[in-house]
């Protein structure tokens, strides 16, 4: 009867060693309401390309990730910031800004050479999105918007230790969610891998 136990407690093991390690919970699904309130002084063009990625990515999850953007979000009043404080942010910032500056600096210590970052994306506690609108080439500003607003629905393999692994990005170079833009003009089947990862694609 042990040697039965035994052989039971193997077998799950080496079922358990066969399942990839990003695998998601079975039958999962996962549905995001995000009202983003964005910056005044996003451009016309630049407002259009915000709200076209987040259209492409309401298609590409079949609506299970659904994204309203309000460009109502005025830094020169603090009534309008503080109003919108508690609610998720799209943010128009330069590569000279402080805030730029940072990030810049601790991605390039993380990856042991330069980097210039074009855009990033604080989830928590409250999700902001930056948009480093200086860098973005305007026929690529669409793309990377609609990368960091799945970075702010959510998109991120399970089970994944971000201190040891990339959890958030995929490692085609063409795909949307890469972690450096390519030129990627619509989700690949590695974004859909991730995306179904984090529940939000059917």
């Amino acid at each position: 009867m042990k040697a039965l136990a035994v052989l039971a407690a193997f077998v799950l093991f080496l079922l358990a060693a066969c399942t990839p390690a990003h695998a998601p919970p079975a039958q999962c699904e996962k549905r995001v309401r995000q009202i983003f309130h964005a910056d005044t002084d996003f451009t016309v063009n630049e407002r259009a390309a915000l709200v076209a990625g987040a259209d492409d990515l309401l298609g590409f999850t079949a609506g299970q990730v659904h994204q309203t953007l309000f460009f109502d979000l005025d830094f020169g009043s603090t009534s309008s910031v503080v109003a919108q404080s508690r609610a998720p942010m799209l943010v128009r910032t330069q590569s000279w800004t402080l805030p730029t500056q940072a990030v810049d600096a601790r991605m390039s210590k993380r990856h042991g050479r330069p980097v210039h970052v074009w855009a990033w994306t604080m989830p928590e506690p409250v999700v902001r999105v930056f948009m480093v609108v200086d860098r973005i080439p305007a026929e690529s500003f669409r793309y990377i918007a609609a990368h960091e607003l799945a970075h702010a629905a959510g998109f991120a393999f399970p089970g994944c230790d971000p201190a040891l692994e990339d959890c958030d990005h995929v490692s085609d170079p063409g795909s949307i969610m890469a972690p450096a833009y390519r030129g990627a003009r619509s989700f690949s089947q590695h974004d859909l891998a991730l995306c179904r990862a984090s529940c939000l694609c059917p």
